[in-house]
């Protein structure tokens, strides 16, 4: 069964994206390097370990909706689709 080009890029759009809610809601990693001033509420709380499971759960959908119009997201979709087209010829 041979993938169309926009079905493997919908699928690694769909995976990037979840995996760039997880590490937001769950992790301090996009945080780290962040002038305090910078960070929202949510961001300062996950970065202090405040943040309780339902403010983790709300932040891990408010990333995945805008990871929609986040550029990294279609940009690390598209080299993944880049690379299974190579591989796949």
């Amino acid at each position: 069964m041979e993938m169309s080009t926009v079905t493997v890029f919908f699928i690694s759009f769909v995976g990037v994206g979840l995996i760039y809610a997880i590490i937001a809601a769950f992790t301090k990693i996009f945080y780290k390097n962040k002038s305090i001033a910078d960070l929202s509420l949510f961001e300062l709380k996950v970065l202090d370990d405040e943040a309780t499971v339902g403010g983790r759960l709300a932040g891990f959908v408010v990333n995945l909706f805008s990871s929609i119009i986040a550029p990294p997201i279609y940009i690390l979709a598209g080299i993944i689709t880049f690379i299974f087209w190579i591989l796949a010829d």
